[in-house]
């Protein structure tokens, strides 16, 4: 068959949909009526605070790594794990 209606030959399009496996959910989901979220990103500025912590104390234990400052390069680097941790948590709470 050729032409416009070569593709709605019943065997074509039963095996196309067939296996498309469209379930009801992918309907529901097309259908349903979108809200705008009330805050897209809740977490973002507790994000932004620890992260320019951590740009800090980076570089400040960078620093005092390099200047041999131990007795403060210690309690920096304490200060960067504890930064990175949080911000593994939040980013586990609130996702990307």
């Amino acid at each position: 068959m050729t032409g416009p209606d070569a593709f709605t030959d019943t065997i074509f399009t039963d095996t196309v949909f067939t296996d498309a496996r469209v379930t009801d959910a992918d309907t529901v989901l097309a259908t349903a009526p979108t809200t705008p979220a009330a805050d897209p990103a809740p977490g973002r500025p507790l994000r932004v605070v620890l992260w320019a912590l951590l740009l800090v104390a980076v570089v400040g234990n960078m620093v005092t790594s390099t200047a041999g400052w131990i007795a403060v390069s210690i309690p920096l680097g304490l200060l960067v794990v504890g930064l990175v941790g949080a911000l593994v948590v939040e980013h586990r709470r609130m996702g990307p």
